[in-house]
Parts: structure tokens; sequence; C-alpha cells
């Protein structure tokens, strides 16, 4: 890509932030980067590998509901690397957590990504001070910890639709939360509960058809079961589209992205830099301008308010009714007094109402006799 290019996108991409299009997918690259990949029980947990080896031996050491050999199988599978393997190591690890009961398997997601707390908050403050809609992969509370925002799951469809037409601040989990550990989008069997759900498949499709997605820290995220689908869906339904979405990434894996442009060719890399440390100050220049709030200086006080005066002013302007609706050409006519027009009721509630007592007989009932025209006044001059 081409220096020209990159700049060409890194304007639209300002432009989109600016104009509150965003969607912001965070990925486990901005966990590692906020806990400074911190390690519970020497394991980094803040990624799917360390996540999926903390788990492996929590499994063996700590609820015994996997043997020597199963663990070290499972090691080398999560050890390659490979999304499939990875997946079926998660499966297997989520099956025998909930077989021993419920309780262990939320215990074990506590015990790990739980634990996980921010120490260089600089990219999650950066990306929460945008005018964005803030989504994640990642199942820790590191963005709620910094922005105090509230979480929200793939699940709570009501609330994903809050956040979509009024702009709640929350924090969509798009692959679940860790304090909800139905809602964790980890093993096969959970990944098929997410890509055969209509609502959050939906969701997905209306962010690349009404927003504009901006992947950071999503290093392996398309490779997932959840992302393939909606790739697949792409391919067809964004063929003729026009709109470009975009991934961050370093300059060493700009490669790898421009191979999926080939599968998503509305996906566009940006290179932030050669190293992850280069990713803050890139995000700092694609803030939107800010813009005071007051250009022209704060404004002054206003003076408190007088009742008295101001009862008095609403009197003298709302006292007089002037009826310029009335054509009152060549004569004269007298200011209409407000207490003239409204006179005060005096109908009171009756126990009992009977109409042919209060009617009068038809025998005595007679037009109104014309009034003699000697009598009639005569209106104007």
């Amino acid at each position: 890509m081409s220096p020209v290019n990159q700049n060409m996108l890194v304007d639209d991409l300002k432009g989109q932030i600016a104009n509150g299009q965003v969607v912001v997918v965070v990925g486990t690259g901005v966990s590692v980067a906020t806990c400074e990949n911190q390690k519970v029980d020497t394991f980094p947990v803040a990624t799917w590998t360390g996540l999926l080896q903390h788990g492996v031996h929590f499994c063996q050491h700590t609820e015994s509901v996997l043997d020597e050999n199963e663990a070290q199988l499972l090691n080398m599978q999560i050890s390659l690397g490979k999304t499939d393997f990875l997946i079926a190591a998660a499966e297997l690890v989520t099956e025998r957590l909930h077989g021993k009961r419920p309780g262990v398997f939320r215990g074990w997601l506590k015990d790990s990504v739980g634990k996980l707390a921010p120490t260089q908050p600089d990219i999650i403050q950066m990306l929460a001070s945008w005018p964005v809609v803030l989504a994640t992969l990642n199942y820790d509370r590191l963005i709620e910890a910094v922005t105090s925002r509230q979480p929200i799951t793939w699940r709570d469809r009501d609330k994903i639709e809050d956040v979509l037409r009024y702009g709640e601040d929350a924090v969509i989990h798009l692959h679940g939360y860790f304090e909800q550990p139905d809602s964790v989008i980890l093993g096969l069997s959970s990944y098929a509960k997410v890509i055969n759900d209509p609502h959050t498949q939906a969701v997905l499709q209306l962010f690349t058809l009404g927003r504009t997605l901006l992947f950071v820290g999503c290093g392996g995220t398309f490779h997932n079961p959840n992302f393939s689908r909606l790739i697949e869906w792409g391919w067809e339904a964004l063929k003729h589209s026009t709109a470009r979405h975009f991934v961050l990434c370093r300059e060493d894996e700009k490669a790898k992205f421009v191979e999926l442009q080939r599968m998503a060719p509305w996906l566009y890399p940006i290179v932030f830099g050669v190293k992850h440390e280069d990713l803050p100050s890139f995000l700092y220049g694609l803030a939107p301008a800010a813009i005071p709030s007051h250009p022209h200086g704060p404004p002054t006080k206003p003076p408190p308010l007088n009742l008295a005066v101001y009862a008095k002013a609403v009197r003298d302007r709302y006292a007089k009714l002037k009826l310029e609706s009335l054509d009152a050409t060549g004569c004269y006519y007298r200011e209409l007094e407000l207490w003239r027009v409204f006179v005060p009721q005096h109908v009171r509630e009756c126990q009992e109402y009977l109409p042919q007592v209060l009617e009068l007989p038809k025998e005595h009932l007679r037009p109104p006799a014309r009034r003699r025209p000697d009598r009639e006044r005569r209106i104007g001059c």
C-alpha cells in the first residue's frame, strides 16, 4: 500500500470518527497492553493461548478433571496456535469444568481473567474519549475499570439496542463477560450458540452496513467462527458497497491483512507503526479536534432572579388582551381587560340529575321575540 493510499485511509477514518459513525472492536492486543501482559499463576491470561494454558493447569492441578497425559496433549494443541486447535482445547476445558459443576467454570474465569487490572490505561482512555460505540472480544473488565462504563453482553439484546439507538455509555462484549459465564464464547459449542443467534448476527451485519468498523488489537479475530461467518456474509452483501472498514496493524502484520482482503475486500489495513508502543500516539492523531464549548470565552453569570419584578412584568404584559385580529379602523374601542373575559363559573356538582324535572314542557317552548329596531344598538361610528 502506497503512502498516498495510507494517508487517504487515515483521513477517511478520522472523518468517520468525528461524525460518530465508528464501532471500535477491541481485541486481546489492547488487553495485553493495558495490563502489561499481567500473569496469573505464571500464565499470561490476557491472551487466548495463555488463558487456555491456565485452564489446563486449573483442570489438572486444582479440580483434578484432567490427567497428566490429557493435559500434555492439550498443551501441545494450544502451543500450535491454530484457531481450530485452540477452539477444540477450549471446548474440552469448558466441558470438564462444567461437568464437575457449573460453579467451577465460573470460579476459573474469576480466578483468571477476573484478576486482570489496568496499569497502562492510555489506549482505553483514548478510545473512550471518541464519540464511538465501544465493543470488545475480551472477557475481562479492563475497559470498565478504566471508564466506569456498564458491561453488556451479546445476550443483553435490549441493552444493545439502547446503545445503538440512544448512545448509552456501555461496553458491548461480543464474546461474553467473565461475570456472566453463560455468555462466554470459548469452545466449539459456545461458538455455535453465537453463530446461530439471529440477533447477534444482525447486530454485526448492521455494524458493517450502517456504521464503520475499526478493529484495534485484533490480530487473530478474523479466523474465529463468529467473524468468519461475518466475512462469508459480507462477500455477497457488501460486494457493491463503497464503504470501508478498518483494522489497525503493525508494519509486519500488513501482509496478512492484505491477503485477507481477498475474502473481505471491504476491510482495509492501516499501519500504526512498527511496534506495539507506537499505537497510543497513532490513536491520538485520529482523535477528533476538540471544539471549545465557549469559543468567545465563558459566559457571564446571570444575575439572581427577582421574583417580585418578574411577577409584575408578567402582569403588565398580559393583563390587557390585544385583539389585533379585529378590524377597528375608524372607530374607538377600549382595551379589553383579561378579567372581564374570563368569568368565574358557578356550576356545582349535584347528587342526582333528573332531566325530565328540569326541562320545560313543550307547550311552553316559544321562539324568542325579535327586538324592536329602536332598541337595537348600532356598533361603530
